[in-house]
């Protein structure tokens, strides 16, 4: 009996070790919203997620994700293009990989290292502490308005990188017409105050809960006579 609890004791310590040291895989995630004119209704967040382990060349890994939504019912946009500066100016994003668009690959968006600037497409390589989505002029600009958030997804690297305090929110919106921008941003994003976990992180510590409560023999014997008394009275019927 004693070597039956032992053994889920010891599964459920690593577990709950495990959870203790993921700590640095709690999103970091800041926010644009309220802006006046130049958000024009619209609200912009962005979260940057450690991903576990990091690479063994010394580089981090992050998933970096980032949303447009209508917070007003405003005019309905283009999302045309936007840059986010996240890490010191003597830092530098290695590489990007994987966007997608609500979850899909789209043909008219590309990620890159870099910094854009609101009217055009371009990225500026040189900035190398910030990443950037532009319109690749392939396909359709995809719309955001109420209701229909628009939410970016990719992977990026870095060597040795420290956030910022305040992210630099760059993004552009243009009419559905085409002619005109409905938001244009340039500001600072401000922390979201709670950290947010990366699901499979969440997963992991409610499973090593879980198995704490059931190592525990006093737990475990409460639950089993609880699960007999309902079958025995089940059988009665």
């Amino acid at each position: 009996m004693n070597r039956f609890v032992r053994v889920p004791l010891v599964a459920v310590a690593a577990l709950l070790a495990i959870c203790a040291f993921a700590a640095p895989s709690y999103a970091d995630t800041q926010q644009v919203s309220g802006c006046g004119t130049t958000c024009n209704g619209y609200a912009f967040k962005a979260s940057l997620t450690p991903i576990t382990p990091s690479a063994g060349n010394g580089e981090s890994n992050y998933s970096l994700s980032y949303t447009i939504t209508d917070v007003s019912n405003s005019t309905p946009a283009n999302a045309q293009s936007w840059s986010l500066t996240l890490f010191n100016s003597t830092d530098s994003v290695d590489s990007v990989s994987g966007l997608t668009v609500n979850g899909l690959s789209d043909p008219a968006y590309a990620v890159a290292a870099g910094k854009s600037s609101n009217g055009n497409d371009n990225c500026n390589a040189a900035v190398g502490n910030a990443v950037c989505v532009a319109y690749t002029g392939v396909g359709s600009l995809s719309e955001v308005s109420m209701g229909n958030p628009l939410t970016f997804n990719f992977d990026l690297s870095c060597t040795t990188c420290t956030e910022l305090a305040n992210w630099i929110f760059l993004s552009q919106g243009k009419s559905l017409s085409g002619t005109g921008n409905v938001y244009a941003i340039t500001t600072e994003g401000t922390a979201v105050s709670v950290p947010e976990p990366s699901t499979p992180i969440l997963l992991l510590c409610s499973l090593a809960a879980a198995l704490g409560l059931l190592a525990i023999p006093r737990v475990r014997g409460i639950l089993f006579s609880a699960q007999q008394r309902e079958l025995d009275n089940f059988s009665r019927i």
